[in-house]
């Protein structure tokens, strides 16, 4: 259950961000980008409570495993386009940046990891199933 830990400490690490960034951002950047890290831990945790019984379900399964990867891959394109709007401006006033960029980037790094191993070795288990 790693990867639901590790998508609650991307969810928790997301809101400390966003919560440090100018209101200006909200609509374009802030908003999407929580949304985008609560999609991820919404969806593996779909994913670990479907029970397979057939192979419907392992596809249902696999579904939520793709929408987490795929609300992963689009964290990581919005976190870059804010973290350069912040370096843009006044680099003295968001010093916190390059520490919250190295953590954004290794609890990503981390969960993409874990998805795959999981949606690997769901492809193993369930490949039988009718």
């Amino acid at each position: 259950m790693q990867f639901i830990q590790t998508a609650r400490e991307l969810k928790q690490h997301t809101l400390t961000v966003v919560k440090k960034c100018p209101k200006r951002l909200q609509f374009f950047l802030l908003g999407p980008i929580y949304e985008e890290a609560r999609e991820v831990l919404h969806s593996v945790k779909a994913a670990n409570n479907t029970y397979v019984h057939n192979a419907h379900e392992a596809q249902i399964r696999a579904d939520y495993m793709g929408r987490a990867n795929v609300a992963l891959q689009n964290l990581a394109d919005d976190l870059e386009d804010l973290y350069e709007e912040l370096l843009q401006g006044e680099k003295a006033r968001y010093k916190w940046v390059p520490h919250a960029m190295q953590k954004h980037g290794e609890l990503i790094s981390a969960e993409a990891k874990l998805i795959g191993k999981v949606r690997k070795g769901d492809r193993e288990r369930y490949k039988g199933l009718s």
